[in-house]
């Protein structure tokens, strides 16, 4: 009989999927769906469009856009990129003979058009959902020059988060002063009831 360690199994599939991935600068942490983008293409613009309190980068190369980037604010932990990931779907001029769409969603977030192409955040799930009617927000971004030093980017080790996450997932239990729980009022419980 072989015996499966669940916590290994979680921890290699995390490991895999974000490795290498997430870049920390000064003022951001960087989420790369195209690693290393900066040093693929000679000549090319990022605009980071801002949906709710993230930015997604879209790489321009010679009139071809591409989604490569998230860029997450350091009020963000580290773990919480993780959960924000593992939890949303964002989508990029993504389209059939029906329209555009997000696939494997539950619901959206937020859809905005970028350059006359639909950028969607949506939570996680399993439906393709067709959209319309999106606001464009193409002239609300002032074009800028930036140059970013990629090289003074710091890799952060996700698994070492996640392992963190797992050890002791209860955490917020033990936390928690349990005299708090006995003396709180629970309304409808044990016949408390006003209407009574």
């Amino acid at each position: 009989m072989k015996i499966i360690d669940i916590k290994d199994l979680r921890l290699r599939k995390v490991k895999s999927a974000h490795e290498g991935k997430l870049r920390e600068f000064e003022n951001y942490y960087e989420y790369c769906l195209v690693d290393d983008y900066e040093m693929l293409y000679d000549k090319f613009q990022i605009e980071s469009i801002q949906m709710d309190d993230i930015f997604v980068s879209i790489l321009e190369h010679f009139g071809q856009l591409d989604f490569v980037s998230i860029q997450f604010p350091k009020t963000y932990d580290v773990h919480e990129i993780v959960e924000w990931i593992d939890g949303h779907v964002i989508s990029f001029n993504k389209r059939d003979k029906s329209g555009y769409y997000v696939e494997g969603a539950e619901e959206i977030i937020k859809g905005v058009l970028y350059k006359s192409k639909p950028l969607i955040i949506a939570n996680k799930g399993t439906q393709k959902i067709y959209v319309n009617q999106l606001d464009e927000v193409t002239e609300e971004y002032e074009r800028y020059s930036e140059i970013i030093n990629t090289e003074r980017a710091k890799t952060v080790d996700l698994s070492k988060t996640k392992n963190a996450m797992f050890e002791k997932p209860n955490q917020w239990i033990d936390d928690v002063d349990k005299d708090d729980w006995i003396d709180a009022e629970y309304p409808g419980v044990c016949g408390d009831d006003e209407d009574e």
